[in-house]
């Protein structure tokens, strides 16, 4: 199995890194990831973006030849007996941003599991899926910031933790860390 780092089927939630995009978009490149899964930025969730501001941060991001993987909506994080109809609408507002942004996938709410530690087994998830022909993005979502008790933040630094793990996975499974 020829697995290995590939930066454009790496992405991140970089609003984990920091709140403004020039800093993301620094951090995302010196750790070679090449996509943003764009959850947020400016301090505001991606579904409280104007179309305007989302064709900024689309233009920046290309600028620093960086693309986007999936618009990281919050879609699903509502009660089961919640408005449906405000969520469709939600849900068509995230389809829109994702076509000015080119992201081929909307990712809705999920559980989240950091790579190489805790009972998330994504060694053996990893290893099964490229086996059976996996071809997708990989999304650091590393959420590695124990020592405040808050795990919606990191730091450039942590960053750096988590994607060097996420290496070392693949790495691991027969590829290089390039």
């Amino acid at each position: 199995m020829d697995v290995q780092w590939n930066p454009r089927r790496v992405s991140a939630f970089a609003d984990e890194i920091g709140e403004e995009l020039e800093l993301q978009l620094e951090v995302l490149a010196a750790n070679g990831v090449g996509n943003i899964e764009l959850r947020g930025v400016w301090g505001k969730n991606v579904l409280e973006l104007s179309a305007g501001e989302v064709r900024r941060v689309r233009d920046a991001a290309r600028q620093a030849g960086v693309g986007f993987s999936a618009v990281g909506s919050p879609i699903g994080k509502v009660p089961v007996g919640g408005d449906f109809a405000e969520e469709r609408e939600r849900m068509r507002r995230a389809l829109d941003f994702a076509a000015l942004l080119e992201a081929p996938y909307v990712r809705i709410f999920s559980w989240y599991i950091p790579a190489d530690a805790g009972d998330g087994a994504v060694a053996r998830i990893l290893g099964e899926a490229y086996a059976a022909g996996f071809d997708g993005f990989l999304t650091l979502e590393p959420h590695l910031n124990v020592a405040t008790g808050s795990y919606g933040r990191t730091s450039p630094a942590r960053f750096k933790v988590a994607a060097d793990a996420l290496k070392g996975v693949l790495a691991g499974l027969g590829g290089d860390d390039r």
